[in-house]
């Protein structure tokens, strides 16, 4: 997944959850951050574990917590996506 982020290819938002295999998703969103073309890309982690002050820290936009949160992601998916992006 890191290889396709690095691409140039064009990414509307990462949707990540931070319990993942080898890297965690807070780890990919400072990663991702240090990428000058995916600097403004929409960011949301998703996670289990209480990690939600290390996740906007590291660049995430916004941090949802499962199960309780799920309701809203459609929700916090579209406003962000209807930002005006920061040039």
């Amino acid at each position: 997944a890191l290889s396709e982020v690095a691409g140039e290819g064009p990414l509307d938002l990462l949707l990540l959850d931070n319990n993942l295999p080898g890297l965690n998703g807070v780890e990919i969103v400072r990663r991702v951050r240090s990428m000058d073309h995916r600097r403004d890309t929409p960011v949301v982690i998703i996670s289990a574990t209480e990690c939600e002050e290390e996740a906007i820290g590291a660049g995430a936009d916004a941090f949802l917590r499962k199960p309780q949160d799920i309701s809203v992601m459609v929700e916090t998916i579209s406003r962000l996506l209807e930002r005006e992006p920061v040039h």
